[in-house]
């Protein structure tokens, strides 16, 4: 029988279970599973203490090492090849079955360019941004690689936390740069079986159908 998402983060030592986003996953990709395809994730995990978006006291289990949920999504997509992009150089590793790490700024354009031009020359049918989680790298972020994934694809923003202007100013310019290549985005709100807010408000999670 196939691993769950829940089994997989969980085993694995993701935050993404934890985070309530098990269930969208499930419902987006459950048709794509036995797909040939590309998965890129932005932000691997860094173990640095101190650092931007570092899994110190985040991690599902104390053995957590970098790359939790690119093991997931691996044994989750049979037939993937999945990359993880981070700025930290903890988080890169070489000795794994269908994994590439990459180091790479995704706020800096020109960094981004060149990842992206030696990595994904066709591009990725799934992109997740799990990165640097303020708004103003998001949207930057998103710039930067949303013309990476393929028709069809998906690129998807997570941890929006609390006021932030992804989903106020910031969702009209996503809008309108996702339209361009008739792209549409919408919000997940995730709650808890009595309607609450999941994880003290990690919520909503932005996906962009391409």
């Amino acid at each position: 029988m196939a691993s769950t998402l829940e089994h997989l983060f969980t085993k694995y030592g993701s935050d993404k279970h934890i985070n309530g986003y098990t269930p969208l996953y499930e419902s987006l990709f459950k048709n794509l599973r036995g797909q040939t395809l590309v998965l890129a994730e932005i932000g691997i995990g860094t173990m640095l203490p101190g650092v931007c978006s570092s899994m110190v006291g985040y991690a599902a289990h104390e053995d957590y090492k970098p790359g939790g949920s690119l093991r997931a999504w691996r044994d989750y997509f049979p037939n993937a090849q999945v990359h993880g992009i981070d700025v930290q150089p903890d988080t890169q590793f070489t000795d794994e079955d269908r994994i590439t790490t990459h180091l790479c700024d995704s706020t800096n354009k020109d960094e981004a360019a060149a990842l992206q031009e030696s990595a994904f020359p066709a591009k990725v049918d799934v992109l997740i941004d799990d990165g640097n989680h303020a708004d103003d790298s998001q949207l930057q972020t998103f710039y930067n690689f949303y013309e990476c994934v393929k028709p069809g694809g998906f690129y998807i923003i997570e941890d929006i936390f609390p006021g932030s202007r992804i989903m106020t100013e910031m969702l009209p310019q996503i809008r309108a740069f996702a339209a361009k290549d008739g792209g549409r985005a919408f919000a997940a709100f995730l709650t808890d079986d009595l309607g609450g807010e999941l994880n003290g408000g990690r919520t909503p999670i932005l996906v962009i159908t391409k």
